[in-house]
């Protein structure tokens, strides 16, 4: 049996509460201080031809929430079909271009399609730097968007994979959990 395998059907006890690990690719165990954590990848996708058009100078909501406390560690983007339209793209959380910069469409990283990577300064040509360097923690529930300069879009469909974990909750000593 694998290790996947093992896991999927595995449920660990972790400072009182029962958790389940789930083999499915998108919660993985990752070990952090205080205890077991799983790592969450959320998933958004935007399709111009059923999600509508990004608003000319503005953005469009995903409809895929963050919780509080979740910390961003990564983000990648599958650019599908090549966006038409805006002068620049970005994707965003809290801040506009925070999960990835406005960038030129006619440019990397929209001008072809293929999985592109967000990452902190230092990425190569194809890569995204965040504008706030390091792992993006969220304070307040926050829907992913994808945002243009210029022109509304009039086509265009791109996935972005939030990756990341829930930091754990402050607990008072003695409390009931």
């Amino acid at each position: 049996m694998s290790l996947t395998a093992k896991l999927a059907s595995t449920v660990r006890n972790v400072i009182g509460k029962s958790q389940v690990f789930r083999g499915q690719g998108n919660s993985e165990p990752v070990f952090q201080s205080g205890g077991v954590q799983n790592k969450v990848v959320y998933v958004a996708s935007w399709d111009d031809s059923i999600d509508g058009h990004i608003p000319a100078g503005g953005s469009l909501g995903l409809g895929v929430f963050l919780p509080v406390g979740f910390v961003c560690t990564e983000v990648t983007f599958d650019v599908e079909v090549v966006p038409v339209g805006p002068t620049n793209m970005f994707l965003s959380l809290v801040n506009d271009g925070d999960l990835s910069v406005a960038a030129a469409i006619s440019g990397a990283p929209w001008s072809s399609t293929g999985i592109k990577h967000g990452a902190n300064a230092g990425a190569s040509a194809i890569e995204v730097a965040y504008t706030v360097q390091g792992p993006l923690v969220i304070t307040a529930a926050k829907e992913i968007a994808i945002g243009g300069t210029g022109a509304a879009s009039s086509a265009g469909r791109v996935v972005v994979y939030v990756e990341g974990f829930v930091r754990p909750v402050a607990q008072t000593q003695g409390a009931a959990l």
